[in-house]
């Protein structure tokens, strides 16, 4: 099905089956079954399996969380959904430790108390590579663009808002954003104005009604051990020295797919 939001949104369920396809041909496969240490065509078949979402994400996203939390955490704790109505899709806004993990708690939380998962933002600067690109969009993430001139970004803020609402109001999804852009890196989580402006770009008419109908959710979450804080040190650290940060080309995507790798070498589950 054809919309206004094909460039933006994530895969219909028609588009999984050809999308795990090219993730179990992907020729990034190889190097991470060398990493695991187990065979490349034993990982190939596992993804192939996967026809759904919901074998996606009840079957291998859930057993990756489940096998996770079981071995590196001694509690894993969550409070408030009482005051969540399933039958009323949300709006969450989040303070942002981890690229991964921070969205991903949460889609587990639901699932555990039956709730539909929500749909996720996607930075661009991340969707740099097929097989990442194929993994967000199966999971229910949608593109938000990063840069580009005044007008582009513009634009690109009035397209998010717009796919947003849709979201929310029309196909009655609940949906998971970070306060700002970008990870807290020094541990102060503030929401940045310019989300909420955002919110309210598509429908101005009334603004107080245009935020109501969203029915925003605020939502935090900690870690014992911050994530990644060797990586986040070092930036405050090359920052304060040097007056600005500038990350190396391919910078997130290294990130992200070092990291699954790494998860996926602790599980050994595959």
């Amino acid at each position: 099905m054809t919309t206004n939001f094909d460039d933006i949104r994530p895969f219909n369920a028609d588009e999984i089956p050809a999308a795990t396809q090219r993730m179990a041909d992907s020729e990034v496969i190889p190097a991470i079954a060398q990493y695991l240490g187990v065979p490349a065509e034993a990982l190939r078949e596992r993804i192939r399996s996967i026809k759904t979402l919901k074998e996606f994400q009840l079957g291998l996203l859930k057993e990756v969380i489940e096998t996770l939390l079981k071995k590196t955490t001694t509690q894993f704790d969550w409070a408030g959904l009482e005051n969540i109505d399933e039958k009323k899709p949300y709006l969450f806004v989040s303070n942002h430790r981890d690229i991964v993990l921070d969205a991903m708690f949460l889609q587990y939380i639901l699932t555990e108390v039956g709730q539909n998962t929500c749909q996720i933002t996607f930075g661009s600067n991340l969707m740099s590579h097929p097989f990442v690109i194929d993994f967000g969009k199966v999971n229910k993430m949608f593109r938000t663009e990063r840069g580009g001139s005044p007008k582009e970004f513009y634009n690109s803020m009035m397209h998010m808002s717009e796919y947003m609402r849709h979201v929310i109001t029309e196909v009655h999804e609940s949906v998971w954003i970070a306060q700002r852009n970008g990870r807290t890196k020094n541990g102060i989580d503030a929401t940045d104005p310019a989300i909420i402006k955002m919110f309210g770009m598509s429908r101005r008419d009334d603004r107080v009604v245009s935020l109501a109908e969203l029915n925003i959710v605020p939502v935090a979450v900690s870690y014992e051990w911050e994530s990644c804080d060797k990586l986040k040190t070092l930036e405050l650290y090359l920052t304060k020295k040097n007056g600005h940060y500038e990350k190396k080309p391919g910078e997130d995507l290294n990130s992200i797919l070092t990291g699954i790798m790494q998860l996926l070498r602790l599980l050994k589950m595959i």
